[in-house]
């Protein structure tokens, strides 16, 4: 029996089965302030509901998520170099 193991977060994987030449990895953030950037950017060019807005989350965070969440784990998925999603 063979068993797999997965990825590390910053080793590349495929995004899909028919593109593996666009390597796709994940970067784990602890705080709002070091996404920001990033998320901003992805904002200023994505139609997405108010519900993913950084600054809805991050308010919900402040306000309800300090007393809820145990650990803040952002999750931001990057094809090569530039950030594709949050």
């Amino acid at each position: 029996m063979s068993t797999a193991t997965a990825p590390a977060f910053d080793e590349a994987i495929p995004v899909d089965a028919k593109d593996r030449s666009a390597p796709f990895r994940l970067r784990v953030y602890d705080s709002f302030e070091e996404i920001e950037p990033i998320w901003r950017a992805l904002e200023a060019d994505a139609a997405m509901p108010a519900y993913q807005g950084f600054r809805w989350l991050e308010l919900w965070y402040r306000h309800v998520g300090l007393r809820e969440v145990s650990r803040l784990v952002l999750v931001a998925g990057y094809r090569g170099e530039t950030p594709v999603f949050i």
